[in-house]
């Protein structure tokens, strides 16, 4: 339940707790569980979070992650939401726009499904994900993240780091530690310092070859081609143009090969040529 006062003077993110459950197909299943503190300068009718779908390849190319909710929740009970289409990505605004929400502690709950977030390597597989997120306007001062692994992982061969601050920061003020989970492996991980505005908590956890099939080269190619299908159009548009007006320009506009007629002149019996101008 929210309260009418809060411990903290400034609108924070008290604690940021996740749960990513890796499913034996590769996709990710998380609950995001996010304790704020409003006082109503940033957070009037609720909280935003941006989710990155689109991330840069090489020669202007782009991988797309899937993305769907499952559920979103304010303290226990659905909460209304909104979608809008960002250029990298997703943003979901939480709460309703008709009401203004007193100051105090709420905890927000978002359940969500994504894909594609799982590296395949010659020597191991990786899920390298971005835990809090780093558009968040205000500071976090806890954050946590539960991975659970498909089932029958090798804990042994399970490899835990974390990378700390803005976006691209190699600190690692991060402890971890696995553990077991409902007979399944897990992997604890969370910060040893808060964040500030536009900080926050990345993880890197490798584990071997195997636990999650890796996607063929005929699926690799085709989901490269659905990712970029607009490049690919365009690029189809492109060089349908280009056919369309050589074919204009071969049928109707190049030279049909007649050749120039040039005039050629026979001397008068009887004039040499340097009287020919008295005539």
């Amino acid at each position: 339940q929210e309260t009418s006062n809060s411990s903290f003077s400034t609108e924070a993110i008290e604690k940021f707790e996740s749960v990513i459950d890796i499913q034996k197909n590769g996709e990710l299943i998380v609950t995001e569980t996010i304790t704020v503190t409003a006082k109503n300068i940033n957070i009037n009718r609720g909280i935003y979070r941006d989710f990155p779908t689109s991330y840069p390849e090489s020669f202007g190319f782009k991988a797309l992650r899937g993305f769907d909710i499952i559920s979103i929740k304010k303290n226990g009970q659905k909460e209304p939401y909104s979608t809008e289409t960002l250029t990298n990505g997703q943003r979901i605004y939480i709460g309703d726009e008709d009401v203004i929400i007193p100051p105090g502690r709420y905890t927000y709950e978002i359940t969500y499904k994504t894909t594609h977030q799982i590296g395949f390597f010659k020597e191991y597989d990786e899920l390298y994900y971005n835990i809090t997120g780093n558009g968040w306007q205000f500071p976090i001062f806890e954050s946590k993240a539960t991975i659970l692994l498909p089932d029958d992982t090798p804990m042994s061969q399970v490899t835990i780091k974390g990378y700390t601050g803005v976006s691209g920061s190699n600190e690692q003020a991060i402890r971890s530690y696995k553990t077991q989970q409902n007979g399944r492996g897990a992997v604890v991980i969370e910060a040893t310092r808060s964040f500030n505005e536009y900080e926050g908590l990345t993880t890197a956890i490798t584990f071997p070859k195997g636990i999650i099939p890796e996607p063929t080269s005929v699926q690799n190619t085709l989901r490269f081609i659905f990712d970029n299908i607009s490049a690919f159009l365009g690029i189809a548009i492109t060089l349908g143009l280009t056919v369309f007006y050589f074919g204009l320009w071969y049928l109707f506009g190049r030279d049909k090969g007649i050749r120039v007629a040039v005039p050629q002149y026979t001397p008068v019996d009887g004039i040499s040529a340097g009287a020919s101008r008295y005539l």
